[in-house]
């Protein structure tokens, strides 16, 4: 089940985010300075395959794959996005709706909302 990071590091400048974890999703939050979602980014593994949702309050949705960066066991690298072509807002609704019920219910909803809306699309 999805669970709070504490004491998440802070960038500088306006707005917060929030954190939380678990064995096979990661939800970035990030609120502006008046409280208000701004956007989130879930990860989550696709076959094997790292791969983040992001969502921008002022955007669509974007699918990525994530190239995590750590190919050297030497040197760890800064994990990069890059574009998607096939996923699966299905599979990814199930699994979030499954993880979610120890966060807030109204951010749970509104992602579930906007999961729902990309999978009528027609998302596979």
């Amino acid at each position: 089940m999805l669970k709070e990071v504490e004491n998440v590091h802070q960038s500088q400048g306006p707005g917060f985010r929030r954190w939380f974890t678990d064995d096979l999703l990661e939800l970035i939050v990030w609120y502006d300075d008046d409280n208000y979602l701004e956007g989130f980014q879930l990860c989550y593994y696709d076959e094997e395959d790292p791969c983040a949702l992001t969502w921008r309050s002022d955007s669509s949705v974007i699918y990525s794959h994530i190239d995590v960066g750590d190919e050297n066991p030497l040197v760890n690298q800064t994990p990069i996005l890059h574009p998607r072509q096939h996923y699966s807002v299905a599979m990814l609704k199930q699994l979030f709706a499954e993880r979610c019920p120890d966060i807030d219910k109204s951010l749970s909803i509104h992602i579930l909302n906007v999961l729902e809306k990309e999978h009528l699309k027609g998302s596979f």
